[in-house]
């Protein structure tokens, strides 16, 4: 009888051990960080978009605006920076966040319009330095001309429905007195600042240019407001309103 009983203090040892295991798994603390790094993989639970990628998204679809006014670019490059910024949130996430796709989206609109307005404004100011050279190495060749009383040869500068409003005969009197005045003395040279105006005729298609030349006689500067026309690859005079301003419309009569 004796040799069949078991030590009782080694049974009442046994269920603490057990009891304490038992608790250590039912304990939710326990388990923290394997949920923290496992959250949202291979599981279908929710994944959060990225909020940085939906605000890219909503700028690259504001880029358009950019057609409408080229100070504007500052939208799609805003939109390329908080790309970005989400496509590297998103990387770093651990797969708790999405929204690579809505990025993709927005750096194609950012990129397309914002490339475009770029690219045509780069085209434009190529155009418009080559004008500007080809107005003042016009403007130069005018005064020279004057000087020199070729006036014929500074006639035919003029466009054609210019030199249809304006005979020779009041070319020759007007630009004769610029080159050479009692009063005022003789045309030294003629100067241009630069600075123009540009726009495009409905009718024609054609670039107009408004701008001022200056010519500089031994006793006084003259200021002449003048427009020309791009006609094929050379610019020619279109008006000159200083020497010779149009006709006044009659007054309708009361």
């Amino acid at each position: 009888m004796s040799q069949t009983q078991s030590d009782p203090t080694q049974i009442e040892s046994r269920p603490p051990a057990q009891n304490a295991g038992a608790a250590a798994d039912d304990d939710p603390l326990s388990h923290l960080h394997k949920m923290s790094t496992t959250a949202g993989l291979g599981s279908g639970e929710y994944v959060a978009v990225n909020g940085a990628a939906v605000f890219a998204l909503l700028l690259g679809l504001a880029s358009m605006l950019t057609l409408l006014e080229e100070v504007l670019l500052v939208i799609p490059l805003t939109a390329v920076i908080v790309g970005v910024i989400a496509w590297r949130q998103i990387n770093q996430s651990n797969g708790t966040q999405t929204g690579k796709g809505l990025v993709a989206i927005a750096m194609l609109f950012a990129l397309g319009f914002g490339g475009f307005v770029v690219a045509k404004e780069t085209t434009r100011g190529l155009r418009t330095r080559d004008d500007r050279a080809a107005i003042r190495r016009t403007i130069t060749e005018f005064g020279e001309k004057i000087k020199a009383n070729d006036m014929t040869g500074a006639y035919n500068m003029f466009s054609e429905r210019a030199r249809g409003a304006i005979t020779p005969e009041l070319f020759n009197q007007r630009l004769g007195m610029v080159r050479e005045s009692e009063l005022f003395g003789k045309l030294k040279d003629t100067e241009w600042n630069g600075l123009a105006e540009f726009h495009t005729d409905d009718a024609t298609g054609q670039r107009l240019a408004l701008t001022k030349l200056k010519m500089n006689l031994d006793k006084t500067v003259i200021d002449v407001e003048t427009m020309l026309r791009k006609d094929g690859d050379k610019w020619v005079f279109e008006t000159m309103p200083t020497f010779f301003p149009p006709p006044e419309r009659a007054r309708p009569q009361q």
